[in-house]
């Protein structure tokens, strides 16, 4: 929860400085919002820790933010989707791992 209440923090310092990236969807370019920058830090630094990883300050996430965010704006996804795709694409790689430990796929090429 102190972690938690940390990361806030920095989000909340590191959101003073403008974020503005253009995407495709978005004429003129817009900002990444509150909302979407806590989820992206969230889902980033969970996938971190499900790695061993420490979990990454908001200012060290900055850079690895705007890339996803860049991919899930052109995708025109909504934030409160993040945590479901994360949880998704987790399990999927799941599967495949545990498909290759077994020799098989479940994908045919």
């Amino acid at each position: 929860m102190e972690q938690a209440s940390k990361v806030a923090d920095q989000i909340s310092e590191y959101s003073k400085s403008p974020q503005t990236i253009s995407t495709p969807n978005t004429d003129p370019p817009r900002s990444i919002t509150r909302e979407e920058e806590i989820g992206l830090f969230s889902i980033i630094n969970q996938a971190r820790a499900l790695q061993g990883w420490t979990l990454a300050s908001a200012s060290e996430l900055g850079p690895i933010c705007k890339v996803w965010w860049k991919e899930f704006a052109r995708h025109n996804i909504h934030p409160k989707h993040y945590e479901t795709l994360f949880q998704r694409a987790h399990d999927a790689r799941i599967e495949s791992i545990q498909a290759g430990a077994r020799g098989t796929s479940r994908r045919s090429t």
